[in-house]
């Protein structure tokens, strides 16, 4: 499976191969790892686990995802996605609509996430996130949201916040999340990056 999406995304990159493409390259959550592909407003990503060190309980899954911009300062982010444990122990698939309002362009944007999806062991959830950022300087964010969406396969009501850091083509987000029911012991330090290679 994993040579298969390999050879999917390699093919992409040299059929797309212009200048407006950009790979990708990144981190979510300390926990997967990733890398794509992105032309115009649409993308294709390979993620996989980073914290599981035997092969077959590697996690693997693929996205598709659409980025669009909207009059009133809005924007859309739209995902499918898919994916399984190597041993195929467990899938899951689902999408993901994002919404974001900048108000007061850098210094106040607000955003909205819903996320139906589908767990082979736990069943069908939904998923949400609602959050606040802002650029004190362009290249220094803050970010606090409020969600259920799953860090890793449970759906957790948390509290998360912390920095954005960009520069050039790299963005660094460092974060804490803690669970809302006081059980500070789950509290979770993590850092998700990405990086954009245009070719």
């Amino acid at each position: 499976m994993k040579k298969f999406l390999l050879i999917i995304i390699t093919s992409a990159l040299f059929i797309y191969a212009n200048g407006t493409t950009s790979a990708l390259f990144g981190m979510r959550n300390s926990n997967y790892g990733f890398m794509g592909i992105q032309k115009n407003c649409w993308g294709l990503v390979y993620e996989n686990s980073l914290t599981v060190q035997k092969p077959k309980l590697q996690y693997g899954r693929v996205a598709a995802f659409y980025n669009t911009e909207l009059p009133f300062d809005l924007s859309i982010n739209y995902a499918l996605y898919g994916g399984m444990r190597y041993d195929q122990e467990f899938y899951d698939y689902g999408s993901r609509i994002s919404v974001t309002w900048e108000i007061l362009h850098q210094y106040l944007s607000l955003t909205g996430t819903w996320q139906p999806f589908y767990d082979s062991d736990y069943g069908f959830h939904y998923g949400y996130l609602a959050g606040l950022k802002t650029f004190v300087l362009p290249e220094i964010g803050l970010f606090a949201n409020f969600k259920n969406l799953p860090e890793y396969r449970n759906i957790e009501r948390r509290a998360e916040g912390g920095l954005i850091f960009k520069s050039g083509n790299l963005m660094v987000a460092p974060q804490i999340s803690t669970p809302i029911d006081g059980q500070t012991r789950l509290t979770r330090v993590s850092v998700s990056f990405l990086y954009k290679l245009p070719f």
